[in-house]
């Protein structure tokens, strides 16, 4: 009976362990390489871990603006986006921020992307675009290197 008790008490230290660390939260991991451009008072910024990179956009959705791919690249694909809040105006209703854009490669290459903040609903207007350049090399371990980043005219 005492074993019982013993393989009982062991597993259950183990299992509280286990959920502990599960809970902890996780550490932000800070990127390899950071490339920005600033244009008046706009950002964008792309923090590279490896072949990972999180782009982040000035943004307001509050607009009807949102940032839409309009093309893409068979290389780099976006799996998620949210939008963040700006910490300076946190009690403006309406307030911008960034859309955070995660993307991860495929396949090795050089790639274009380019992104439009449009309003989808209403006719499709164009604020801003931006093109990113890139290249992915998988060899040994994936790098993801950006040629460039840039706002370009509007159409």
């Amino acid at each position: 009976m005492e074993r019982k008790n013993l393989v009982f008490s062991v597993i259950f230290i183990a299992l509280m362990v286990l959920v502990c660390v599960l809970l902890l939260p996780k550490r932000k991991t800070t990127p390899q390489k950071s490339v920005s451009i600033e244009i008046g008072d706009k950002t964008i910024t792309a923090d590279i871990n490896g072949g990972d990179m999180l782009l982040r956009l000035p943004a307001n959705p509050t607009t009807g603006y949102i940032w839409v791919t309009e093309k893409g690249s068979e290389l780099l694909v976006s799996d998620y986006e949210s939008f963040v809040a700006s910490k300076k105006n946190t009690n403006d209703v309406g307030a911008g921020g960034v859309t955070e854009k995660h993307y991860f490669p495929l396949n090795d290459g050089a790639g274009l992307i380019i992104l439009a903040y449009k309003q989808d609903w209403n006719g499709g207007n164009i604020g801003e675009r931006v093109e990113m350049k890139f290249k992915i090399s998988r060899h040994n371990k994936t790098k993801l290197v950006i040629d460039s980043i840039e706002f370009i005219n509007a159409e």
